[in-house]
């Protein structure tokens, strides 16, 4: 099944993942790996876009997906911050550098 968590700001994306984990919506164990494109120089894409341009895509045990708009890379500002948040809430371990040292693409894959 998947999942899309499409929000105005990273902080509502980090809430609302809380909140799906915290009502079993989201199970922790069935996360598998983590997709992360962005683009630092163009931002965001748009509002509307396809599911295949969200910055943040993570694949679960049951070959769904896990869709988060409002998050970034690349920077230590908050989007990059709020996404540290949620990779730490969805079991990830990985290198914080990875996320936030300044470059102008990050196409990275974390798997568990």
């Amino acid at each position: 099944m998947d999942i899309i968590i499409r929000k105005a700001t990273s902080y509502e994306t980090v809430e609302e993942f809380e909140n799906l984990i915290s009502s079993n919506k989201i199970k922790v164990d069935d996360i598998l790996k983590v997709k992360i494109y962005y683009e630092t120089q163009k931002g965001l894409p748009d509002y509307d876009c396809s599911l295949e341009k969200y910055p943040v895509i993570m694949d679960t045990i049951d070959e769904g997906k896990i869709y988060l708009f409002c998050l970034s890379a690349g920077y230590g500002g908050s989007g990059p911050t709020d996404l540290l948040k949620i990779l730490n809430l969805a079991g990830f371990n990985f290198e914080k550098d990875l996320i936030i040292r300044k470059r102008d693409i990050v196409d990275i894959t974390i798997s568990k």
